[in-house]
């Protein structure tokens, strides 16, 4: 064949040749050349030499072993996608083997990246551009990870491998292979047909084992950025219970801290800290011993046990969608919503007003036909956009509205209806959830103060946006736009633990405000009310771990029980504002505090959930006749509220104290905001005109030894008067009196003169100059290190205040 026989002429045979190719891909002429080389190996005679075949493609080179007989147990054949490589780099990757005593994770087959730069190596993804990102550079970059993708799960099926080793950029492509949202947006966007993209699901499917070593892009500081901008979805990321994802993070390299951000993008990766003599970025470690690599036992499903329940329930279901969740790993599950679609459409089957569904969900309950129940009704009246509405009765004294007004009344029933059901959960012993806003008045409401302080659930705080809700008519090009929508779960299964993430708690977004209209004219707040999928997965996986270690939710006591199986549906439904601790019914320890996942030092109210709980337990006591450990007394048996705290295991109140020319007010019950002397109401010390307009505040966090100070504050100052810290705190606050209140001796004189220090300090036994945390050793004022302890005590208040206020979300860097 003479050269360039073949090649198309004009631009109508290009295009020709190109649909004629038969390829998935738009823009590559995909045209594979196979060659056959026999290599020759110093092996025994009884070993058969390997056979390799090399497919020479326009962007890309595969290197197969042919011929390979089935491993024992404990082998995973993996695909290898290096990082940046030359020819060169091939050859020594073959073999490439990471090993535990039980499991061999091999590199069967290596991939050459698909770039190919200026000076003749390869990379994976589209090299680094600074901001802003004109929409045709994101979108080639984007189309160019996508094809990484495919390239990989191409070789996966077509030789049946079981694990991918990744590293560097190669590593990038491999976490967004494990993105269920960025496997479909490929098919879609690289036009793969059914057929085939059927085909490469099955593949992935089989893939057991991902590990990534040092995931980075270059350079490493930026190019996660970047990254994140084109293929926002990686953000949020569940690992299913089938396969295991370890990251491997490089020891003091400049790659450690992107390694792990990336490994953070991952809700189930495990790490691994390893140390290599060369950068990171550069080299892939030699062959090594993973610990924590294990073999990954084929999904067992929830059906194939007989004598366990295992049924999920999801009551005011929505859309359904953390049943789909449920019923992917194996549970049955059923789903009650009248309007699923949200279009007015009423469906009998799913009305939980019916006494048909009600009769039904309350034998299940009773029977414990079912292992875990979620609740979630409507909050749309509970919620913080209904103080928008002027007509709105609802208040934080009478969240249960004054009844004038039928869609607050509706928003009661299906609470109403919400409480007989953790009613029956608790009374049979059923694991449940209940969720709804985090500003949302239904936590006003007596039922939930005294169940949060009961000791039978646990609360969760989490926000939307750290599991990657997007708004409703997001879209990629959009860039990393968020929901940050606060939420909180009470739940009796304590394995949900694991979805308590903040907004502070991850990389850096945008939010997405969801007042107002788009510009289609479509309210922000459609779609609002349903489940990110990367939340619904880590849920379904949460209870399918307590259901794997026959786990079972703390119970009533057998007396107890009895009564509140008794509850009447008809009574809650026009009492949403029942309070347990006037109807008779026990509710065993009731004196705990709540204990509050990702704010676990939340205060209590004294006037609120401390007087619920001691009421309950009495008056419960009484009625029915049940014996509670430790009997906590009631308020008449105690003479002073130090005695009273003490009694309940509360913290005691805060007080005030004089010392000379100075007001001290000690700060004994946890709190997230400064002190403001004339909006909080106190007896017992000086009133605010007494005081000059700055103080001082000593804090720290309950349960740690160091303290900060921060110095000359007005608390008269609305920007600062009652500022939030982010996090809850215990310590005091000093006020200076006005000259002439009050007389003040030299010794006091003098140490109001050392208090003056007007920067943020270490520990508090030097005041006098800040201290290098760790060293103990005090900096002068104003030096480079005293600058550097400022700064960063600076960093972390600020990012704990993340955690409660939305105006934070995007200062941190």
């Amino acid at each position: 064949m003479q050269a360039g026989a073949g090649v198309p002429k004009t631009l109508l045979e290009a295009f020709k040749v190109v649909s004629d190719a038969k390829t998935s891909t738009d823009d590559a002429d995909w045209v594979c050349d196979p060659t056959l080389t026999q290599r020759r190996l110093c092996m025994s005679a009884d070993v058969k030499p390997e056979v390799w075949l090399e497919f020479v493609c326009s962007s890309v080179r595969v290197r197969a072993g042919v011929g390979r007989a089935v491993k024992a147990s404990g082998f995973v054949a993996a695909v290898l996608l290096p990082s940046f490589t030359n020819d060169s780099d091939m050859d020594k990757l073959d073999g490439y083997a990471i090993t535990r005593d039980n499991i061999t994770i091999k590199a069967e087959i290596i991939v050459d990246p698909q770039i190919v730069c200026p000076l003749g190596t390869k990379r994976w993804l589209e090299s680094y551009a600074g901001p802003p990102w004109a929409k045709k550079d994101r979108r080639r970059a984007r189309l160019t990870v996508f094809d990484g993708m495919l390239t990989a799960l191409r070789v996966v099926r077509d030789q049946s491998l079981t694990g991918v080793i990744a590293h560097g950029e190669g590593a990038l492509v491999a976490t967004a292979l494990l993105s269920e949202e960025l496997r479909a947006a490929a098919f879609k966007e690289r036009h793969v047909n059914n057929e085939e993209a059927a085909s490469l699901i099955e593949a992935y499917d089989g893939i057991t084992h991902f590990i990534l070593i040092a995931p980075q892009g270059f350079p490493q500081k930026s190019y996660l950025a970047f990254f994140r901008d084109h293929v926002p979805e990686v953000s949020c990321i569940v690992v299913p219970p089938d396969k295991q994802v370890v990251a491997i993070i490089p020891v003091k390299d400049p790659a450690t801290d992107p390694s792990k951000i990336v490994a953070g993008f991952v809700q189930g990766c495990e790490t691994f800290e390893l140390e290599w003599k060369s950068p990171a970025c550069k080299n892939i470690p030699a062959p090594f011993k993973l610990p924590v690599a294990r073999p990954v036992a084929p999904l067992r499903k929830a059906s194939a046990v007989a004598d366990k329940p295992k049924t999920f329930v999801e009551a005011f279901a929505g859309s359904a969608v953390l049943r789909r969740e449920f019923l992917r790993i194996g549970f049955t599950g059923r789903a009650f919503e009248r309007d699923p679609l949200g279009a007015g459409d009423h469906i009998a089957d799913g009305d939980l007003s019916t006494i048909e569904n009600q009769t039904l969900l309350k034998r299940l309950l009773l029977a414990g036909k079912i292992f875990h129940l979620h609740v979630a009704p409507d909050c749309k009246t509970f919620g913080p956009l209904n103080n928008y509405n002027p007509n709105a009765t609802r208040t934080m004294e009478c969240p249960q509205g004054t009844g004038g007004i039928e869609n607050e009344n509706e928003g009661n029933r299906g609470v109403s209806i919400a409480i007989w059901l953790m009613c029956l959960a608790l009374a049979a012993g059923v694991f449940f959830g209940f969720e709804h806003h985090i500003r949302s008045k239904v936590w006003k409401l007596p039922f939930f103060i005294w169940l949060m302080s009961s000791g039978f659930v646990l609360v969760i705080e989490y926000d939307g946006c750290a599991w990657g809700l997007r708004p409703h008519n997001w879209h990629p090009e959009l860039g990393d736009i968020r929901e940050q929508k606060g939420s909180r779960l009470i739940t009796s299964n304590p394995f949900l633990e694991v979805l308590c993430k903040r907004c502070a708690d991850v990389e850096l977004h945008k939010h997405d405000q969801l007042i107002g209209h788009d510009a289609q004219g479509k309210s922000k707040t459609e779609g609002s009310g349903q489940y990110d999928v990367a939340w619904a997965q880590s849920y379904a996986l949460g209870v399918r771990k307590a259901w794997q270690q026959n786990s079972t939710p703390k119970m009533l006591p057998e007396e107890d029980a009895k009564e509140m199986k008794k509850l009447s549906i008809e009574f809650l439904l026009s009492h949403v504002d029942w309070d347990p601790s006037t109807t008779g019914i026990p509710t065993g320890e009731v004196s705990r505090p709540p204990r509050v996942i990702g704010d676990p030092l939340s205060s209590l109210s004294a006037a609120g959930q401390s007087s619920v709980a001691i009421n309950a337990t009495k008056k419960s006591q009484a009625a029915v006749g049940s014996v509670v450990p430790n009997p906590v007394p009631d308020a008449s048996d105690v003479t002073d509220d130090m005695s009273l705290a003490a009694a309940v295991g509360l913290p005691p109140p805060d007080t005030w104290e004089q010392h000379g020319d100075k007001w001290i007010r000690y700060h004994n019950r946890p709190r997230s905001r400064l002190f403001d002397p004339q909006a909080e109401a106190t007896t017992g010390g000086p009133t605010p005109s007494m005081l000059l307009h700055n103080r001082c505040t000593y804090y720290r966090k309950p349960g740690t030894v160091a303290e900060f100070k921060i110095m000359n504050v007005f608390w008269t100052k609305e920007s600062t008067s009652q500022r939030s810290l982010g996090y809850q705190w215990v310590g005091k606050t000093v006020f200076q009196l006005l000259a002439g209140s009050a007389s003040a001796s030299a010794s006091d004189a003098r140490a109001s003169a050392s208090d003056a220090c007007p920067i943020v300090v270490g520990p508090a036994e030097n005041a006098g100059a800040p201290v290098e945390f760790g060293a103990g050793v005090a900096v002068e004022p104003g030096s480079t290190p005293a600058t550097a302890i400022h700064l960063s005590a600076l960093r972390v208040e600020m990012a704990a205040a993340q955690r409660k206020d939305p105006t934070l979300s995007e200062i941190i860097a």
